[in-house]
């Protein structure tokens, strides 16, 4: 009996243990899914700057438009 009830105590242990790591784990999915959310905004903000700057170069400078 004492054998058995030491086994449960460990397997007790164990799960909370587990318990503990997948806490964890989602923890820094969710902190991950953060950032990918941020990166994509920045990439947004990238993208419209860039094809403002390519604009820009295609109606040229001091009134001189060049045709692309």
């Amino acid at each position: 009996m004492a054998a058995i009830r030491q086994q449960q105590i460990k397997a007790v242990g164990e799960m909370a243990a587990i318990r503990k790591l997948i806490r964890a784990g989602m923890k820094i999915v969710v902190k991950q899914g953060e950032h990918l959310d941020e990166l994509a905004k920045a990439q947004k903000v990238t993208e419209t700057k860039l094809q403002s700057f390519i604009a820009s170069l295609r109606r040229g400078r001091n009134g001189n438009h060049r045709q692309n």
